[in-house]
């Protein structure tokens, strides 16, 4: 019943607001998981609120392959909306955080079968990264505010760049001109910023042999 559904939700949220992660990860998955066998047909406000709690659920917790599966969901069929993106911005952002951090401590690890196994942890955090950060791409409320919003932009085309996907960071760094000939405030941030771009993304084309 709807009514058990949102008495679920009401503790899931007063446990994560609480602090108490684990508590509200286990609230929110099988509210998720509701969700996901009847179909996404509706993505309404409660929908949304499973969502988002599921999401922040999780990374407070460092589950982050649960809080992509999540997010995954969300991403396919969540609304253009500030609300949604900046919590997809910031999963992105942890998500690009831990990567570097694994990648790092594979570069460093001696034994063979432990280096291994960090190496194919970065592979499956660049494969999440990439769909979230595509998908992101292709949004263009990601804040309530035009400067960080531009900021969100350019963080995403820098993102790209580090997974690897540099004809992707190129089309998002067109994206972020053409909103910057638009909207000034998106000038401001955007002029500064894409020399600095412009310069990472070409490094990453010589080491593959392409150019911009």
């Amino acid at each position: 019943p709807h009514e058990l559904v949102l008495s679920q939700l009401l503790q899931a949220e007063i446990a994560l607001d609480g602090g108490d992660g684990k508590g509200a990860a286990v609230l929110f998955q099988p509210l998720v998981d509701a969700v996901k066998a009847e179909g996404l047909k509706t993505l309404d406000n409660d929908t949304i609120r499973i969502f988002l709690g599921g999401i922040r659920a999780y990374i407070a917790i460092n589950e982050l392959q649960k809080a992509g599966n999540v997010s995954s969901l969300l991403v396919e069929s969540g609304p253009d909306t500030p609300a949604v993106n900046s919590v997809l911005l910031n999963f992105a952002k942890i998500l690009s955080q831990e990567r570097r951090k694994t990648a790092q401590a594979a570069e460093i690890e001696v034994d063979p079968t432990k280096h291994q196994a960090l190496l194919d942890q970065v592979a499956s955090m660049d494969d999440l990264l990439q769909k979230l950060l595509g998908n992101l791409g292709k949004r263009k409320e990601l804040s309530t505010h035009a400067d960080l919003a531009a900021k969100g932009a350019l963080w995403i085309a820098d993102a790209l760049t580090q997974v690897g996907q540099e004809d992707a960071a190129a089309e998002q760094i067109k994206v972020c001109q053409q909103r910057a000939k638009e909207d000034p405030q998106w000038n401001a941030v955007v002029s500064k910023g894409v020399t600095y771009l412009r310069t990472k993304l070409g490094q990453a084309q010589a080491q593959k042999g392409k150019y911009p």
